[in-house]
């Protein structure tokens, strides 16, 4: 029992980690990428920093995913379950 709840916070520290990385790489792709180049000639940073904008996407739903499975697992595991359902 001590594991699953262990795992759980883990995996709750795990996505909001993963959550504040993605927020960080999309916010270096806005800043390096359209900001920063702003008014230049050569615009072909929007195009060769798209990784970065897709891992920065990808890494902020992962994150949330896992959060949210993580407060799930915490909100209902302390919930009294109907005893009629375990005897079937």
């Amino acid at each position: 029992m001590a594991f699953r709840k262990l795992f759980t916070y883990v995996i709750l520290f795990i996505g909001s980690l993963c959550v504040m990385v993605g927020l960080a790489f999309s916010a270096m792709y806005l800043y390096g990428a359209v900001i920063a180049p702003w008014g230049e000639a050569d615009q072909s940073l929007l195009f060769w920093h798209l990784p970065i904008l897709f891992f920065g996407i990808f890494s902020v739903i992962l994150g949330l995913a896992m959060s949210f499975w993580g407060i799930n697992r915490i909100r209902f595991e302390d919930t009294p379950q109907d005893p009629r359902s375990e005897a079937r």
